[in-house]
């Protein structure tokens, strides 16, 4: 009993810890660590990218819980709250970029997320199929990173069967909703990053 709760605290720990908008913001992190006049001059930029890809969708958690309605549908509210804000966040990043004329990195960002989200909305509709979100906001990322600093950055893809793992052991994901949500975030930021090297 005892096991099966540590077990249980280890696999949430690790889906805070690679939730999408967490990994967005390390994403940027790494990237602007790498290179910081890759989000232009000064600050501005990676401000909004850190805004509307990390602080506004986690912030959507604080409001679901603060809200009655919201907080009386569990899980499936809080969710679904995230989700809708997060794509918001992506439109409104993306339209924001193209008409101010955003530095690449911070076009990539947004347009791999707004790709990613859209060909998953599609997908889970489509076929009624419920493809991870969660791996899906892992390993666009880890794509991303590694497209801009290079090899050096594919270790982090070692870390994917954790993220797996966690999702399976809170009964969250079958394998397949995993694998598909890892492959639509590889290929939908591998395809953005060509488009905007």
């Amino acid at each position: 009993m005892e096991e099966e709760k540590t077990v249980n605290w280890f696999a949430r720990l690790i889906g805070i810890i690679t939730a999408p908008p967490v990994m967005a913001g390390a994403a940027a992190a790494t990237v602007r660590h790498y290179d910081p006049t890759l989000f232009g001059d000064g600050t501005t930029w990676y401000l909004v990218t850190l805004m509307l890809l990390t602080a506004i969708p986690l912030f959507s958690y604080v409001v679901a819980y603060m809200v009655p309605s919201i907080r009386a549908m569990g899980r499936k509210g809080q969710r679904k709250l995230a989700f809708i804000v997060s794509v918001i966040c992506y439109v409104v990043g993306a339209a924001v970029c193209l008409i101010a004329k955003a530095p690449r990195i911070v076009s990539a960002f947004f347009l791999s997320y707004l790709a990613s989200g859209g060909l998953l909305s599609l997908i889970n509709a489509a076929f009624k199929f419920k493809a991870s979100g969660h791996a899906c906001g892992f390993a666009g990322p880890v794509t991303l990173v590694s497209m801009v600093i290079g090899p050096v950055a594919l270790w982090a893809f070692a870390l994917l069967p954790l993220v797996f793992w966690a999702r399976l052991s809170m009964k969250r994901h079958s394998k397949g909703e995993l694998w598909s949500g890892a492959l639509v975030g590889i290929g939908a930021t591998a395809v953005v990053m060509l488009i905007f090297p």
